[in-house]
Order: C-alpha cells, then structure tokens, then sequence
C-alpha cells in the first residue's frame, strides 16, 4: 500500500530520507515532500457520544471522566455541534438514575405485546474502559398504526 500524495493525491512516492526520526517521502508527479503522520484527535463516535450524554443530562465533568479527557474539550465539543447543528437537536428528558432492580420490575408490569416491540440498543466503549448502552425505540414503529388516506 502506497502513500497518497497529500498536495495532488498521486500515489508514486519515493522515500527520501528522515526527519525526527520519521520516513520522509517525495511525490515524483508534484515533488511535494511530506512524512507520514498518526491522526490526532478523538474519532467523531466519541464526540457524538458526549453530546449526546451532555443533551441527556449528564455533567460535563462525569462525560469528561468517561471519555478520558478535560471538561474544556467536552465543552468545546458540546458548544461546536450546538452551533452548527442546533436545529436538529430533539428535545430530551434529563436522564435519571435507577437500578438494574428497579428496571427489571418495570419490564415484568409489561403485557406480552409490549415486550415484543422492537427497540435499538446503542452500545460504545469508552477509552476510560466504561461501556454505555442506550435503549432507543425504534423510529420506524410508532405508537399507533398510521391508515393511509
């Protein structure tokens, strides 16, 4: 697997040297020198996940100890996406603590039809080593049958 030329997308390099330790490359189409570089950053799943656990409710300083970094970068995130994607934030209950009991008897008062309903599970596993999980309905099936008209 070749390199892409990071100026004119070309995919012959040749190497051409070091550079803190670093392999160099040249691209033999535009000359353009570069060194291959790790990405920085955290991946847009974890960014989606914190504003997504900040819009339920949950502190910045509590996403900001699960996701393994500063408050100010959970703050960064959180303001980015209310800035640019403002109009497609749903409106949401404040989450709640409860136990694992607690939901078990919720689920035992169900009738039988109830529990057949199909629903999503949102599951991701943060670098701290926590993992969430999110029940969401599923946006297909609505609570009442649509006739056609």
């Amino acid at each position: 697997m070749e390199l892409k030329c990071l100026r004119c997308g070309c995919e012959k390099a040749v190497k051409n040297g070091f550079i803190f330790g670093l392999q160099r490359y040249k691209c033999k189409k535009c000359g353009y020198q570069y060194t291959k570089t790790k990405p920085h950053g955290r991946s847009d799943a974890e960014k989606r996940t914190a504003v997504m656990l900040y819009a339920s409710g949950l502190s910045m300083s509590m996403i900001a100890k699960m996701i393994d970094v500063s408050v100010q970068t959970v703050s960064r995130w959180v303001r980015t996406f209310y800035t640019k994607k403002l109009e497609e934030i749903p409106k949401m209950e404040p989450m709640q603590k409860t136990t694992l009991k607690k939901i078990m008897e919720y689920f035992q008062t169900l009738n039988k039809d109830v529990l057949d309903h199909e629903v999503f599970v949102l599951s991701t596993k943060l670098p701290s080593g926590s993992d969430i999980r999110i029940i969401v309905d599923n946006p297909n099936h609505c609570g009442k049958k649509r006739t056609k008209r």
